[in-house]
């Protein structure tokens, strides 16, 4: 399977796609909201969202984001989704998919990636430890009230 799938960055077009994909991690997306954020996504250079295509069908998803870090002249490279169809998983196509967006966060300067996997999603940080990330520190959040 690996070797009839390819990375391009997405398209319009893809947008009904990626929601389903989306949905699969339990993310209720409409096809719509995608395709606005694909949108603002291609319009900006340290954006990226990128698609594994297989017999002319998106399996796969990433998206990727980079940025400076305020104190120190750092880019750092953010992973914000990465998702893989059910049907394709363990086929090789989402370490394509990391490496794809590793590619774009270092052609931009970025000394590190970081990504962050939630807990209900089980098999993914263990995903990430086998590509080479590791836990550093607390992510912390606060909800807007």
């Amino acid at each position: 399977m690996i070797s009839t799938t390819t990375v391009r960055r997405a398209t319009d077009a893809d947008a009904p796609k990626i929601a389903e994909l989306l949905g699969e991690l339990g993310y209720s997306v409409h096809p719509r909201f995608i395709l606005e954020r694909l949108q603002f996504s291609a319009a900006r250079s340290d954006d990226a969202v990128l698609v594994a295509e297989a017999a002319e069908d998106v399996v796969g998803v990433v998206s990727v984001h980079v940025f400076p870090v305020f104190y120190a002249d750092v880019w750092i490279g953010r992973i914000t989704s990465l998702v893989v169809g059910a049907h394709h998983r363990r086929k090789g196509i989402g370490k394509m998919l990391l490496s794809a967006a590793e590619s774009f966060a270092l052609q931009r300067r970025c000394s590190q990636i970081e990504v962050t996997s939630g807990g209900t999603h089980e098999p993914a940080p263990e995903f990430y430890a086998v590509n080479g990330y590791e836990r550093l520190d607390q992510h912390m959040v606060k909800a807007r009230p």
